[in-house]
């Protein structure tokens, strides 16, 4: 007896002297709290009292839901660096987190539809901030000065995102606002001096400025890296200082939705080459004061009248263009001068062939103005070529395509020469078309090559030189060749109607924001792939991934997606966390080779079943935690079942033990929450136990 009783204090002494791994929730007596007056039942954190660095807030305090953090809770905590919000929070108040230096990682339950204003504003260590998918807006400078935050991914359901929202975030270095945004307050990128590349989804009306005591703030002014910028077909309002200062960008396509330019709006900036769409109406003084050698107007714009704000500003321009696009021989074309010249000259357009030259015949041509164009047939459609010479190479252009009802393939060569461009304007207007097919030998593809093709369905040899590709609209298949090794960033972003792509065994990375808010239904990621950036699905709502698992892709930021897992037969192990919070995760395949589960391994996710194979002896902490289980076998040779590793499983009603597990090795959480089931099969042993949904009394079932 008396040894039983030394026994029983030494294991207590083990137990306080050994960390637990980790709690699920923190202590309840650690926050402060109240009612919440808008959520019936529901209660508030008003203030964090406790000592931890990482919280991990509990969704329920004295058995009332926390439904809601209240403004500044959180507020100027230097000691916290990893937060982590239930689903039950609906609401983030103003300044919650604001200023807490230390915070680096941040995960935001789906139940949070706000983010109030300056909810995490100067958390300069932030890199790592998980928003639900739930959230609608997101108040002012709701992130703004995190210095350390380097991507973040906006949810396709916000509508809308507050003034400065990130602001002065100098790592940010690329975003894409979803075509869910129709609301987006001024300054709200502005002074990110490392963004390089933003996609503005077609929800947004307006680019608009921040106008403060100490300032003025152009939506992206003064993001001196910005290279890249795709504005969406909805904006009708190029604000004030929209891109002023935008020093790097030297290249941008206006959308003919654009109606107005206002002052300043890419002052500045790096731009050497602009078209102006002909659907803009005004231009406003020193929109494009910048070093601009060439200007496009592809339409007429009225002069400006004393008291009005449409037509050109006097002073929209460096030099005497305005002046001169008013002139008896201005108006549309294009308008060229040379770097730091006052004096621009209209030049001629590259003129197209005559429809009295377009035959039906293979081998017809006619002669340009630019050299010598020649006509081959491609089922219905013909295609024009323009010889193109450089120092390097010898290459054709796809200068126009004929009128006729049916298919084009561009080939990938012509006359033995490559064909590498499709010009400007080539099949612009042919609504007749319903598919094109791009070889992977172009490179580029000229500013509204197909604008007003609204029947048209693209298929895409992907190559990543091509990185001017203007046909995101259009593109629906994409075939990626064997030689390819990487998928670029943005590759594919926003290619709303994109619905096939073939991922080969030879690519290993996929870029930050590849197939951001794009159309994709399914997608297979290969074992080859071992590094996937960052937002690289984001805003792929009705996205289903298929996975052949590769423990050295780490930074699979698809966890929302991922539907089906296939692990091969030579993995041994699931390491931790490899699927935690995979909540659409249906069906899983583990090999008769993997020997352990790891930590976490499917906590929080979709799963409602799994077959463990024989191989299989241990069985992590929290390994599959709060899932979706309803029924699971632990086969003869599993050990040891960690710490929670079946917890807060509320559907699981089945249990099947094939073998014999010592009780020091069956942590007495493993099914915590679930009831009396632990105790049962240490009494019972080998058999099937069950429990009516809800109930706690586990029963061995006979035979």
């Amino acid at each position: 007896m008396k040894n039983k009783k030394l026994l029983l204090w030494i294991a207590l002494l083990v137990m306080a002297i050994i960390p637990i791994y980790a709690q699920q929730y923190d202590s309840e007596k650690d926050f402060q709290i109240d009612w919440d007056t808008k959520v019936e039942g529901g209660v508030i954190i008003t203030r964090y009292i406790g000592s931890k660095k990482e919280v991990r807030i509990p969704p329920s305090i004295q058995n009332n839901p926390v439904t809601g953090i209240r403004e500044s809770a959180f507020w100027h905590n230097s000691n916290i660096t990893r937060v982590i919000i239930p689903n039950s929070v609906t609401s983030i108040g103003n300044r919650a987190f604001s200023n807490c230096e230390s915070l680096t990682s941040v995960t935001i339950g789906n139940g949070v539809t706000s983010i109030g204003n300056g909810a995490f504003y100067s958390c300069k260590s932030l890199t790592s901030v998980t928003i639900g998918n739930s959230v609608t807006s997101i108040g002012d400078e709701a992130f703004s000065n995190c210095g350390s935050l380097t991507n973040i991914t906006i949810p396709n359901g916000v509508t809308s995102i507050g003034n400065m929202v990130f602001s002065n975030c100098t790592g940010l270095t690329g975003i894409i606002i979803p075509d869910s945004v129709t609301s987006m307050g001024g300054g709200a990128f502005s002074y990110c001096n490392k963004l390089t590349s933003v996609i503005i989804g077609k929800g947004i009306t307006s680019l608009n400025l921040f106008i403060t005591w100490n300032g003025h703030y152009g939506s992206f002014q003064n993001c001196t890296s910005l290279t890249s910028v795709t504005i969406g077909n909805g904006v009708t309002i190029i604000g004030d200082n929209a891109f002023f200062n935008c020093t790097n960008l030297t290249n941008v396509i206006i959308p003919d939705s654009v109606t107005s330019i206002w002052s300043e709006a890419f002052a500045s900036s790096g731009l050497t080459s602009i078209t102006i769409p002909d659907s803009v109406t005004s231009v406003g003084s020193s929109a494009f004061k910048c070093g601009l050698t060439s200007v496009t107007f592809q339409g007429t714009i009225a002069q400006r009248g004393y008291w009005s704000s449409e037509g050109i500003s006097s002073e929209a321009f460096p030099g005497d263009l305005g002046e001169k696009y008013y002139a008896a021989d201005g108006g549309p074309g294009t308008y060229t001068r040379f770097p730091g010249g006052e004096v621009w000259k209209k030049t001629q357009s590259v003129s197209q062939p005559a429809a009295s030259q377009q035959t039906t015949t293979q081998t017809a041509s006619a002669t340009s103005s630019q050299g010598t164009t020649q006509k081959l047939v491609a089922g219905t459609s013909g295609l024009w070529y323009e010889l193109i010479e450089t120092n390097n190479e010898k290459y054709y252009a796809v200068v126009k395509g004929t009128v006729g009802i049916g298919d084009v393939v561009i080939p990938a060569s012509y006359n033995n020469l490559p064909v590498r461009l499709i010009d400007n304007s080539a099949f612009s207007g042919r609504s007749d078309l319903t598919s094109i097919t791009i070889p992977d030998s172009v490179t580029s593809i000229g500013s509204s090559a197909f604008s007003g093709c609204y029947n048209l369905n693209i298929t895409w040899y992907y190559n990543p030189a091509l990185t001017n590709h203007n046909f995101r609209n259009y593109l629906k298949n994409v075939i990626i060749s064997a030689s390819v090794t990487s998928i670029e960033n943005s590759a594919f972003a926003y290619c709303t109607n994109l619905t096939s792509v073939t991922i080969p065994a030879s690519v290993t990375s996929i870029g930050d924001y590849a197939f951001a808010s794009s159309g994709l239904t399914g997608v297979t990621i290969p074992a080859s792939v071992t590094s996937i950036g960052s937002s690289a699905f984001s805003g792929c709502n009705n996205l289903n991934i298929t996975w052949y698992y590769n423990p050295a892709l780490t930074n699979h930021n698809f966890r929302n997606y991922l539907k089906n897992v296939i692990i091969s037969a030579s993995v041994t192990s699931i390491e931790n966390s490899a699927f935690a919070y995979c909540t659409n995760l249906t069906s899983v395949t583990i090999p008769a080779s993997v020997t352990s589960i790891g930590d976490y391994a499917f906590a929080s996710s979709g799963l409602t079943g799994v077959t463990i194979p024989a191989s299989v002896t241990s069985i992590g902490d929290y390994a599959f935690a709060s899932s979706g289980l309803t029924g699971v076998t632990i086969p003869a040779n599993v050990t040891s079942i960690g710490d929670s590793a079946f917890a807060y499983c509320t559907s699981l009603t089945s249990v099947t033990f094939q073998g014999n597990i010592d009780s020091d090795k069956f942590n007495n959480k493993a099914f915590n929450e679930l009831g009396d089931l632990r105790a049962k099969y240490l009494k019972g042993g080998i058999g099937t136990y069950t429990r009516p949904k809800g109930k706690t009394t586990w029963t061995r079932q006979k035979g």
